[in-house]
């Protein structure tokens, strides 16, 4: 710091040869030479600011190109080498800059500039010229080896001589300019470098201010965002507490009602009961809505109060499917007669109650896992329905909630000694089919059963209309498409099962051959008879 600070009081100095104290010296040298030292002052404090600007660039605005002519200091003495580095514009700033000690005027700028890139002048030429005018001379700024070049070079303005002359120094100095063209634009890419390095540093830095400062503020915003909506969800939550207990009244009073008349049944209206239940079923309806709207029209995700709503809508599709389930599937009775021929299967697979856990996925109300558990079998049934898994929990049996590839995805290898299915593949994407059968079959023990039951869409009336009685049904799985896709991912001895024990098929009966027509007839009866359901039953070899 003390050699930067005395470096600025040398060049700030006064020189000994601007004021040399004489008598003689007339009023108007006087003040051209004040004139002079008051411009040179002026530039070395512009060149100060320009030092100090660089230096908080990297704070208040992007670095800027300085060029190697600013950085060319203002004294007293020079090398001609300092100014043969500088090329075009930089160079003939410079040579006023430092040389006349004053920034160049508009007609004499463009005059050497014009001059130096239409070849007339060279480098050495314009500083010479202006070294060695009036100007230049009053001011008597050393330069150390221009004097003769420069001379040599004026030579050329004689006509044979100087084409002599001028191709003869042109031939001397050919080596030396190549040299300082490359080092000039050696030092100028470096330099660029250097300066998009910085450009790209204070870029990230301002990126990363407005980052966190846009981040602020989201969160603010958000923040009070949720705050209001919490706000709202507590009065409607409120609201719905005061339905569930004026509900939960009306429910009371006509178990009461009904108790009271337990013992005389002729003295109570028939439709009265009926109106009461009712009643009552419409106002869980109304109270279902309500949660549901609730749930749907909030925009905010992540509060407390939306994750409970959330839920509690959740709620009310499960309990809505679990109704759907009992009006259509039929009785626990139902499935379970339907389930009895997979007994068979896995006696057949050499699946035994010794043989390890049966994993039943998409277990519903748990009638297949009832059936297991009274032939002796180990089985854990998994749903994501909890109305479902509560009815299942309710008779004793072993469930989980949980989604199917993630439960298996938990599994150890070779862990299982059976998987079952029944109505699942239906409801799920092809690619989550596909990983749901690779899972399973690195669970499964060597040799262990894959089950998978789904409607058939080979019964006309199945696939073109009882498929889409249930709303979460994708799309019919023709039987050997499922086939192949189980062989496909390496599982042995798939077959096809049709199924009709107990399901309800049509009784058409066929048409006698010796009638017209019997065949087509006959084949198109097939149509509506067919099995409904199906099965592919499998084994990991």
């Amino acid at each position: 710091m003390k050699d930067d600070e005395q470096s600025k009081q040398d060049r700030v100095a006064e020189p000994a040869s601007l004021f040399p104290v004489s008598a003689s010296l007339s009023i108007d040298e006087l003040m051209r030479r004040v004139r002079a030292e008051v411009e040179r002052r002026r530039l070395l404090s512009r060149e100060e600011d320009a030092g100090r600007s660089v230096e908080n660039d990297g704070q208040q605005r992007l670095p800027r190109w300085n060029g190697f002519g600013s950085r060319l200091p203002v004294k007293d003495s020079y090398r001609l080498a300092e100014f043969l580095q500088l090329w075009d514009e930089e160079f003939v700033s410079t040579v006023y800059r430092v040389v006349l000690r004053r920034p160049a005027d508009q007609q004499g700028y463009k005059h050497h500039l014009d001059a130096l890139r239409s070849g007339q002048r060279s480098r050495v030429q314009v500083l010479g010229s202006i070294r060695f005018s009036e100007e230049g001379q009053r001011l008597g700024v050393h330069i150390d080896g221009l004097l003769i070049p420069y001379r040599l070079q004026n030579l050329r303005r004689i006509p044979l001589i100087g084409r002599l002359a001028s191709f003869g120094l042109t031939l001397v100095r050919l080596p030396n300019q190549l040299q300082s063209l490359a080092t000039h634009s050696g030092r100028t890419s470096q330099a660029m470098v250097g300066l998009v390095g910085r450009i790209e540093e204070t870029l990230e830095q301002h990126f990363k201010v407005i980052h966190e400062d846009l981040d602020e503020r989201a969160n603010a915003t958000m923040q009070r965002v949720i705050e209001a909506r919490q706000a709202t969800l507590a009065r409607d939550l409120s609201e719905i507490r005061e339905d569930i207990r004026a509900l939960r009244a009306e429910l009371a009073h006509v178990k009461a009602k009904y108790e009271a008349h337990q013992g005389s049944w002729r003295d109570v209206s028939p439709n009265s009961l009926v109106s009461a239940v009712n009643e009552s079923r419409r106002g869980l309806i109304d109270l279902q809505r309500k949660l549901m709207t609730l749930a749907s029209s909030n925009p905010v995700s992540g509060s407390a109060g939306v994750q409970g709503t959330s839920e509690a809508a959740t709620s009310i599709l499960d309990a809505e499917y679990t109704s759907f389930e009992d009006t259509f599937r039929g009785t626990r009775d139902d499935i379970k007669k339907r389930a009895e021929h997979y007994l068979d299967h896995l006696a057949a697979a050499g699946v035994t109650p010794s043989s390890g856990l049966v994993i039943d996925l998409g277990c519903g109300r748990g009638e297949w896992l009832e059936l297991l558990r009274e032939r002796g079998y180990q089985a854990r049934g998994v749903d994501m329905n909890p109305v479902m898994l509560d009815d299942s929990i309710a008779h004793g049996l072993d469930v989980v909630e949980a989604d199917a590839l993630t439960y298996l995805r938990g599994l150890s290898d070779a862990s299982v000694a059976a998987i079952t299915s029944m109505h699942l593949v239906e409801h799920l994407p092809q690619a989550v089919l596909i990983q749901l059968l690779d899972e399973a079959m690195r669970v499964l023990k060597d040799g262990g059963l894959l089950a998978l039951e789904t409607p058939n869409p080979e019964n006309i009336t199945v696939g073109a209309c009882w498929f889409y009685m249930d709303p979460t049904h994708r799309n019919p799985i023709p039987p050997p498409l499922l086939q192949w896709t189980v062989t496909n991912r390496g599982y042995v001895d798939a077959t096809i099962h049709r199924l009709k024990e107990h399901r309800g098929v049509s009784q058409l009966e066929t048409v006698p051959a010796d009638q017209p027509n019997a065949s087509q007839m006959n084949e198109m009866i097939g149509w509506f008879t067919a099995a409904p359901d199906y099965a592919i039953v499998a084994r990991k070899a």
